[in-house]
């Protein structure tokens, strides 16, 4: 018990440390194929913080996640219902907000809110339920 409570608190360190952060700057979650290899797919620990109600944390084709693909196989078979996933559009807005705001950043610029108007941001400001700023 001691081993996996003390193995639970380094993963969840560690996906704090090492990675990338695709979806969210807003806090030091990162994701890491690394530690995905470790963790059952846990290691995409970016995308969880970013969408938590989603079953899935890697959602790309190549990431390793046998977490998600287990839950999935015992829906197909009836054993769980009600799999949430985040809309495609969705997840690529937010990847791409990020990409802006890393390049405004590289660039010198401050902070702008995010364009409403724009159907892409104005489908995660619906979707997530309140106006986001960028990031």
């Amino acid at each position: 018990m001691v081993v996996l409570q003390h193995g639970t608190f380094l993963i969840n360190s560690a996906c704090h440390t090492i990675g990338r952060q695709p979806y969210s700057t807003r806090c030091s979650a990162r994701d890491s194929f690394f530690l995905a290899l470790f963790t059952f797919g846990e290691g995409y620990h970016n995308y969880h913080h970013e969408f938590q109600h989603d079953y899935r944390n890697g959602v790309k084709p190549w990431q390793w996640d046998p977490t998600k693909w287990l839950i999935w196989i015992l829906s197909r078979l009836g054993l769980t219902n009600g799999l949430r996933r985040v809309p495609q559009e969705a997840i690529y807005s937010t990847e791409a907000r990020v990409r802006q705001k890393l390049r405004r950043e590289s660039e010198g610029r401050s902070k702008e809110p995010v364009n409403a108007s724009d159907p892409a941001e104005k489908s995660k400001i619906d979707y997530i339920g309140h106006r986001l700023i960028a990031e």
